[in-house]
């Protein structure tokens, strides 16, 4: 999970939504937005987010496979109010095919919009203070914190073997390049790793590495092995 910064402005379309919703007494719909406004927000979230998902940081695009959804971090059905509040819109992924079903898609999770995460929050600036990962591409509680625990598997399903798989597939390409890039290990130092971090934290083209905290947090955990 990273950090979401939200844009100030809302989209246009929506804000014009809201005004229609308001100088004619309407009840708030999300549904109620046609076509056009929610693919401006669908692509004002992708810059916001820098083309990942919101929760298991995979890519997402307004391209068929790799389609964004808008989520509403508190749903819909528990605050309805908040139908049409940008502030409460993120993008997430298509959420994986059953039984692998992640992010807001997960059974019993925030699917049937009756749940609200415990703690794990991409809108809250500390989400990433939370969380811990393994070589192996799982995703942990920072200090074993049960709620963060809960969100983290039950709801949000985000250690399903399809993304861990991912995460460990995205890890291993990058290191190779690293290596190869850097073949006398005699010469590797604490810069060379801070450079690569620096490197994975600036966007290219406003876009970040799908698992982009993952990928960081591997390179710190190497980088204290040098002087």
């Amino acid at each position: 999970m990273k950090y979401i910064k939200k844009n100030q402005k809302i989209p246009t379309l929506l804000l014009e939504h809201l005004d229609f919703i308001k100088n004619n007494n309407l009840s708030i719909d999300f549904e109620s937005l046609g076509g056009d406004a929610k693919k401006e927000i669908q692509e004002s979230l992708l810059e916001e987010q820098a083309y990942l998902c919101a929760y298991c940081m995979q890519r997402i695009t307004n391209e068929i496979d790799k389609k964004i959804t808008i989520e509403h971090f508190l749903s819909q059905q528990l605050h309805p109010k908040k139908a049409l509040d940008y502030s409460n819109m993120i993008g997430v992924c298509k959420g994986g095919t059953h039984p692998q079903l992640h992010c807001d898609k997960t059974q019993n999770g925030k699917v049937d919009g009756n749940v609200i995460l415990n703690k794990l929050n991409p809108l809250d600036k500390n989400c990433e203070k939370l969380i811990d990962y393994t070589k192996n591409g799982l995703i942990l509680s920072k200090i074993n914190d049960e709620d963060v625990e809960q969100d983290i598997n039950d709801y949000l399903n985000l250690n399903v073997k399809s993304l861990q798989e991912m995460r460990e597939t995205a890890l291993n390409t990058i290191w190779e390049l690293f290596k190869k890039k850097y073949e006398d290990k005699k010469n590797w130092t604490k810069k060379i790793f801070d450079d690569e971090i620096q490197n994975l934290k600036t966007s290219k083209n406003g876009k970040f590495k799908p698992f982009v905290n993952f990928l960081i947090w591997f390179f710190e955990q190497k980088k204290e092995k040098y002087k």
